[in-house]
Parts: structure tokens; C-alpha cells; sequence
């Protein structure tokens, strides 16, 4: 089934600073209670993005979490006015260094941005179905690509490789090879690994895609879980906590977003130690 998005205003503010989700268009009057209760709607069906956008119709779903988006395409946010996810009293609590966006990570701007790409490092300016915007790489100018072709053969057998910037608003990209379907602790373990390579190289704010959303084929909830338990494992240690400043991570898709948004205080509500 095709639902077309209508959006003329993405957000709605109120005075009691909650902000509502797009609205979106169906020629079909659905109640989902009823759908469910037929069974015309089974369990792990309401994880389809189409199932989800029926939810928000239905049920008016507000969302009280910042739901930052970029009305001008033109415009370069940086990551330190995209505001944490919650702030906590114990200055030491994980979400107090962790952000969730809404939006294409190319309208960004920070230290680092995440790319994932496959095992040889190929990369195109369309993206190949990973997890970093097409629209991003195209960003950063072919300086970009003609780096990579070098240092991939210099680093046979790695898993991560440091690229500059260039034309993007980045200083650095950060290219990791994505593991296949199902290979869960090889997923978590990447946004680890990314993070302590972040730190071997003075790189303080970061930008994350999902990771395994795309070509993968990662389930959703793997992928949530996967980036939240390796970003906390990451920043558990007092030491790494102190020395980044913001951890964003983000998505532009709605059933992620939802995911991410229900998920983070279950697994990042703890306090570095």
C-alpha cells in the first residue's frame, strides 16, 4: 500500500514545547484498534514504516523529544546547537552527551561524520544502498575519492579508515566496513570501535547513521539496538565520557526515529563510572 506524505508544516510548536509529528495523507479511513483486534495487523508488522505512519494518523501521536529538522536544505547546523536528548541532573549521565536528529547528516556540521561502505571501501556517489546519504558524499568532491583509492590499499584488512573532510562541513569521515545480516555483535562493536577511534584522533563531536539500516539488512530493532549498546559501552567509561562532547545520531527515517526516540533512556540512562 502507497501512503503519500503530505507536509506543509514539519513542526508544530506549542507553549508546553511539545511538537507534534507530520501529519500524513491516506484515502482510506483506518482504525487501526480494529485492524489489530481482526488481526488484519499482526505484531511484528507494526514495525513497517507504512504500519507506523498509520499510528501516527490515527492516534494524533505527539512526540514531547526535540524533532529538529533543516526547513532550508542551504543551511549548515552545527551539532553543538543540536540540543541532547534529555538532560540529567548527574553531570555523568550518558545522556547528557547524546543527541537524536531528524534529518540528512549532509546538513550538519561537526568533527566527524560516520560512512559505512563495504569491505574493500568502494565508494560511489550514489551511495550503494549504505547507510551515509549519497547526497553526502557528494559533498565532499572527488578529493574524497581519490584519497580513498590510496590509503584502502595501504590499509588491506581494516576495518576503519580516517579520510578528510573536504568539501563536506566535516573536518573528518569516518568509513567503517559494515557487517552482514545478523551479525549483531560485529555491529555493535563498530560504533565502539568508531568512537575510540574518534578519540585516538582529537575528534570530539561525531555523526552517526544508522549503521546496518541500509544494504545490510539488518532488522530494526537489531540496528537500534546494535548503535545504542555499543555507544554505551563506548561512554560508560568516565574517561571517554569526559573527552567527547556530543554523540548525535541520525536518521531520516520516522520508524527509526520512533525507535530510537522509545529506546535511548532504556539503554543510555546510565551514569559513566
Amino acid at each position: 500500500m502507497y501512503f503519500s506524505k503530505l507536509v506543509k508544516e514539519p513542526l508544530h510548536k506549542f507553549t508546553n514545547k511539545k511538537i507534534i509529528i507530520r501529519n500524513y495523507k491516506t484515502n482510506k479511513n483506518i482504525n487501526i484498534d480494529k485492524l489489530i483486534r481482526n488481526k488484519k495487523i499482526k505484531s511484528h508488522e507494526l514495525y513497517k514504516i507504512e504500519d507506523i505512519e498509520i499510528l501516527l494518523q490515527e492516534k494524533h501521536h505527539d512526540v514531547s523529544q526535540t524533532y529538529p529538522t533543516i526547513g532550508n536544505v542551504n543551511q549548515i547546523v552545527d551539532v553543538k546547537n543540536i540540543p541532547i536528548f534529555k538532560k540529567s541532573e548527574n553531570k555523568y549521565n550518558l545522556l547528557n552527551k547524546t543527541a537524536l536528529h531528524f534529518g540528512d547528516l549532509s546538513y550538519l556540521r561537526g568533527d566527524a561524520a560516520v560512512n559505512g561502505t563495504n569491505k574493500i571501501f568502494e565508494l560511489t556517489k550514489d551511495g550503494m544502498g549504505y547507510d551515509c546519504s549519497s547526497n553526502f558524499l557528494k559533498t565532499c568532491g572527488n578529493k574524497l575519492f581519490d584519497e580513498i583509492k590510496i590509503i584502502r590499499e595501504e590499509n588491506i584488512g581494516k576495518n576503519i579508515l580516517i579520510t578528510k573532510g573536504y568539501d563536506s562541513s566535516y573536518k573528518y569521515i569516518i568509513h567503517v566496513v559494515e557487517p552482514y545480516y545478523n551479525q549483531t555483535n560485529k555491529l555493535k562493536k563498530c560504533y565502539e570501535d568508531i568512537l575510540l577511534i574518534a578519540k585516538e584522533n582529537d575528534i570530539k563531536t561525531i555523526v552517526f547513521p544508522l549503521i546496518g539500516s541500509g544494504i545490510s539488512l539488518f532488522k530494526k530493532y537489531d540496528v537500534v539496538v546494535c548503535c545504542l549498546e555499543g555507544i554505551y559501552e563506548f561512554l560508560k567509561h568516565k574517561e571517554n565520557f569526559n573527552f567527547i562532547e556530543k554523540v548525535v545520531i541520525t536518521t531520516n527515517m520516522d520508524s527509526y526515529w520512533m525507535l530510537l526516540r522509545d529506546s535511548i533512556p532504556l539503554y543510555l540512562n546510565e551514569n559513566a563510572s
